[in-house]
């Protein structure tokens, strides 16, 4: 692979990295709002949605480490 493949796939695990912040903090976010509810409205569907979303936000940042990695290998 020649220098300038290298920097662009380099730029794009830096995308990444700051992708996987950005969703932390949204994630980190709104795990905090979930747990300030009360016990009865975390079991409301909107308590349910959020807890899913914190849910899928933690699954999408698992994607993001793998594919993170998997650029780490490429030579």
């Amino acid at each position: 692979m020649n220098n300038i493949r290298r920097k662009r796939l380099k730029i794009a695990k830096e995308m990444l990295e700051n992708a996987k912040e950005i969703i932390q903090d949204v994630m980190e976010e709104e795990q905090d709002c979930f747990d300030n509810l009360s016990e009865g409205l975390q079991q409301t569907a909107r308590g349910e949605q959020m807890e899913n979303n914190v849910d899928e936000m933690n699954d999408c940042i698992d994607s993001i480490d793998e594919a993170i990695s998997s650029l780490e290998n490429v030579e």
